[in-house]
């Protein structure tokens, strides 16, 4: 599995670590479900960097801590799938590495080696084609230098399926360049359609768009605008979020906000990426605008309210829509390090939760100080004021969930196969022991169970899910913390006239504004307006002043 834990603990993540292995742990306890073969793990946090994401990838591979291209001969698949990446622009740079590789380990004098061109692939510089190109020409020269130590240790390794739980990217749906790659959450090209539709429900004609500047956001930008134009609304500006900036190039984004005659302001990003923006538009003093956020921000608990009630509350988003996960709460408070010796994560959740500190050499915080307090391990979850053991919001975690359980029913039904009787080649089966990855990916691409919540789950031929979408209000609880309200859904495989359903009586707006002050309705006089789009090309459009 790869996932983010900031440098700044993120709870949140942690606990849909857990939502991973409780899952796991509740598929080994079922005597129904892959009897007599238990599933193990592997995690890895790619610190949302691409180049760990690069070494993480090659790590799961080869079963080993070097972060360079070495792969082993395995006579039997010891990786039958991976989860993840979150972020869709490293799922990306995944998705060109598991199709196809051949690389050796090289050592020169004990020091490892990684061939410079990788630095590139990192930076995007290469497409999967050149990218093949170049994997197979580093092999085939190490393979000629060092025959007789490499000819058999070389092969082709090809990962069986990859799920991911949080990449929405509309590129990921394609077939010829991704045929492994599947997820649990709807591709962008649907939340898109539907942010589009909830702007034109409020009637805002005039909408302002923040977008992360990655595959994520400009490839969901460019169909937002899109559908935007096509249903008259008129686009007052469109900057981009610079991840390659520590700012996010915030100051210069809060101007062109405060000077827009936009209410309703579309965001596109993580909230990582979004924070130095709010941040900005706090410093500033800036509210009485609608946020309408994407689903990877707008369910955070990033935000403290005691510092971006101002800012936020009021906010729109679209959120993953959730399930059920029994039994999951009572397993996030029993969790304990005495459990798992060799997870240095569940130490450093310790320290950071319980304001303690492990009495070892290595510890995770600081050095120790008269006002540490040692680690023991008893400590207690009643009092625990982290959003870890917070389950009223588990969309990103139940997608993890979902994800484990897709596997595992996709290795039940390899293991029903009956000889004769199989979609392969001569009827034969796959042995669960040692099957082949193409064999999974048949199962995978067939998998159909229902819910919890009642609800069909499976992959379309582009290995999406059903898009399904809650619409969340970010309202300020009596205790002042944020409440994500659900007011509306949108699900465009619902009856016509029924895609999108908002009540908007729950909704709670920036201020003491009503709906009808946050509209900005149209007047009769037009004229011809340049809008600023830094995204796309430049358009007129004839807009309301």
């Amino acid at each position: 599995m790869f996932i983010v834990i900031r440098p700044q603990f993120h709870f949140q993540n942690y606990q849909r670590i857990q939502g991973m292995v409780f899952a796991i742990n509740e598929i080994n306890n079922n005597p129904h479900l892959l009897a007599n073969v238990t599933l193990g793990y592997r995690i890895y946090d790619s610190c949302t960097v691409l180049q760990r994401t690069l070494e993480g990838t090659f790590w799961m591979l080869t079963e080993r801590e070097d972060p360079v291209p070495n792969y082993r001969y395995h006579r039997n698949p010891q990786l039958a799938a991976v989860i993840g990446d979150s972020a869709s622009t490293r799922s990306i740079i995944m998705a060109h590495l598991l199709g196809r590789y051949k690389l050796p380990q090289v050592r020169q004098a004990g020091t490892k080696v990684t061939p410079a061109w990788t630095n590139k692939l990192v930076n995007k510089e290469f497409n999967k084609k050149e990218l093949e190109q170049r994997v197979d020409k580093y092999q085939e020269q190490y393979v000629h230098r060092h025959n007789d130590k490499l000819k058999n240790k070389v092969r082709k390794f090809v990962v069986g399926d990859w799920v991911s739980y949080f990449s929405t990217s509309p590129l990921l749906s394609d077939r010829t360049q991704f045929p492994s790659f599947f997820r649990t959450i709807p591709s962008d090209d649907s939340q898109s359609r539907g942010m589009a539709k909830l702007v034109m429900h409020f009637g805002w004609t005039w909408v302002g768009l923040l977008a992360v500047d990655s595959d994520y956001g400009r490839q969901m930008i460019h169909i937002l605008q899109q559908e935007l134009i096509q249903g008259g609304v008129c686009i007052a500006f469109a900057e981009s979020i610079l991840t390659s900036r520590a700012d996010r190039n915030a100051f210069y984004i809060v101007q062109v906000i405060k000077k827009s005659i936009a209410v309703a302001i579309v965001i596109i990003s993580s909230d990582y990426d979004i924070a130095p923006v709010v941040d900005e538009m706090v410093k500033q003093n800036i509210s009485g605008k609608v946020w309408i956020g994407s689903e990877s921000w707008s369910t955070s608990t990033f935000f403290p309210m005691e510092k971006y009630a101002g800012a936020l509350i009021g906010s729109l988003g679209f959120a993953i829509h959730s399930g059920e996960m029994k039994g999951f709460q009572d397993y996030l408070t029993h969790v304990q390090p005495s459990q798992y010796p060799g997870d240095t994560l569940i130490r450093k959740f310790w320290e950071e939760a319980f304001g303690c500190k492990w009495l070892y050499k290595e510890s995770l915080l600081d050095s120790w100080n008269n006002n540490s307090v040692p680690c023991t391990g008893d400590e207690k979850f009643i009092n625990l004021k982290v959003n870890y053991n917070e389950i009223t919001d588990l969309r990103i975690t139940y997608n993890i969930y979902s994800a484990v359980y897709a596997i595992a029913l996709a290795l039940q039904d390899l293991i029903n196969c009956h000889p004769g009787d199989s979609p392969f080649f001569h009827g034969a089966c796959g042995d669960i022991l040692d099957f082949h990855p193409w064999q999974l990916l048949h199962y995978v691409k067939n998998v159909r169970y229902q819910t919890e919540v009642g609800t069909e789950a499976f992959f379309d031929t582009n290995g999406n899910p059903p898009a399904r979408y809650d619409i969340v209000n970010w309202q300020l609880s009596p205790h002042g913390s944020v409440q994500h309200v659900k007011v509306g859904t949108y699900d465009p495989s619902a009856p016509l006239g029924q895609h999108l359903l908002v009540n908007a009586s729950l909704i709670q707006w920036p201020g003491a504004r009503s709906k009808r002050r946050m509209s900005f309705g149209r007047r009769s006089r037009f004229h011809p307006a340049i809008i600023r789009n830094r995204l796309s090309i430049r358009r007129f459009l004839f807009c309301p002043l």
